[in-house]
């Protein structure tokens, strides 16, 4: 075992305090980074690291596949005296980054998307806006996500599920002057589709009709893969 391994695992205790310390200390007493930035995972050496790891390539058939047949193609084209950036002009593999390979959309990375976001924001695009202000606010409301987040025990029909939703919304903004509630939208091979299509792992439960006298599925879990969710 080398010095270094043994050094980690004796220390472990300590690191993660100095860890924790320094993302207080960063993100929320001094704030020089921001809160929603990426926390990066601390690799201890452990005793995997005695045996050095063999870096694996490509896992399946299919990928081995089409990395040999893309080395094919920019080995054929430099032979030709075509550059890398003439190259990737064109496709070079049958796989888009857009796309995974059950042909639904690659899911967004909503936390890398709202870094590269506040990297353009200056101090004084942060303002606490005060209840007691003249100006006017507004509260927004992702309807979905926050339904979701609903106990449905003691609820029974659609009427009580959007009764609860109303009672946590105006809890939550009660100094708001206007609130606007946010729905998703599931168009055919948009992102939003084909979420809900890679949450399908079970069978969905379809609701033909629903109005506030519609009795509650009784596993939701089932209900919010379907196609049913459109409707409310």
């Amino acid at each position: 075992m080398s010095d270094d391994i043994r050094k980690q695992l004796l220390h472990v205790d300590d690191i993660g305090k100095k860890k924790c310390s320094a993302f207080r200390q960063d993100r929320l007493a001094k704030k020089d980074i921001k809160l929603s930035y990426t926390i990066h995972r601390t690799n201890i050496k452990t005793f995997d690291y005695i045996h050095d790891k063999q870096k694996k390539g490509p896992g399946t058939k299919s990928e081995k596949k089409i990395y040999s047949h893309t080395q094919r193609i920019i080995d054929i084209a430099q032979s030709r005296r075509h550059t890398l950036d003439d190259l990737l002009d064109y496709d070079i593999v049958p796989l888009s980054s857009l796309f995974e390979e059950n042909e639904l959309m690659t899911k967004t990375a909503k936390s890398a998307l709202l870094s590269e976001l506040e990297k353009s924001l200056s101090d004084n695009d942060y303002q606490t806006v005060l209840a007691s202000g003249n100006k006017v606010t507004a509260f927004l409301v992702d309807v979905m996500a926050n339904v979701r987040k609903l106990r449905m025990k003691g609820l029974s029909t659609f009427g009580d599920l959007g009764n609860s939703l109303i009672c946590m919304v105006r809890k939550n903004a009660t100094n708001a002057d206007r609130i606007d509630l946010v729905f998703d939208s599931y168009q055919a091979g948009t992102i939003k589709d084909s979420e809900r299509e890679r949450r399908c792992s079970v069978q969905p439960v379809e609701v033909a009709v629903i109005n506030s006298t519609t009795k509650l599925p009784v596993e939701m879990e089932k209900f919010w893969t379907s196609s049913s969710v459109v409707d409310l």
